[in-house]
């Protein structure tokens, strides 16, 4: 978000009024913000001004995720100026940049779902198995290929995210036989 101008009060028949940003979201997601934006602040979801002077030229990173880890709906967000005055609120939306990676509660949801249920819910063929493994750790493994088995590998260098929208490398490593 990229706030133009932000003065901390507005009147309304001479009593003065707390002017402020509103992020209106999805109720199925939250967010968060990359780092603190002095001079503004954030209360009750709604950015303000603190009252040593006008906003002005602040960028303001709002990450946003799912409550529940297996939503995969694209979230709502819109942001409200109070009031509703370009001379007193002057802000955008802008650009977004979709953050790629992989999400640490559904990693955890996956593993702790059974193999086979793994196996049905993916409709992997029943004579064959496979292994999921995450910067050489298994994720997800079945019954050991035997030594004389074929083991077909696909190798992927990925993200891994954090709750901030932090990303990590790592290394995704299927296999099947």
């Amino acid at each position: 978000m990229f706030v133009r101008k932000l003065q901390p009060y507005y009147t309304i028949d001479g009593v003065p009024q707390q002017s402020g940003i509103d992020i209106v979201h999805s109720p199925e997601f939250s967010f968060s913000l990359e780092e603190a934006q002095s001079p503004m602040e954030l209360q009750n979801g709604i950015f303000i001004c603190d009252s040593t002077g006008t906003c002005q030229d602040k960028v303001i990173t709002i990450i946003l995720y799912p409550n529940n880890p297996s939503n995969e709906d694209l979230p709502l967000i819109e942001i409200e100026c109070t009031p509703d005055d370009i001379t007193i609120c002057d802000t955008d939306l802008g650009s977004s940049e979709p953050i790629e990676g992989l999400n640490n509660a559904r990693i955890n949801l996956l593993m702790n779902i059974s193999y086979n249920e793994l196996k049905s819910n993916w409709k992997f063929p029943e004579s064959n198995d496979f292994a999921v493994y995450l910067d050489n750790n298994p994720l997800i493994s079945g019954p050991q290929p035997a030594a004389t088995e074929n083991v077909f590998v696909k190798e992927i260098k990925y993200w891994k995210l954090n709750n901030n929208g932090v990303r990590t490398p790592v290394k995704i490593n299927i296999r099947a036989w």
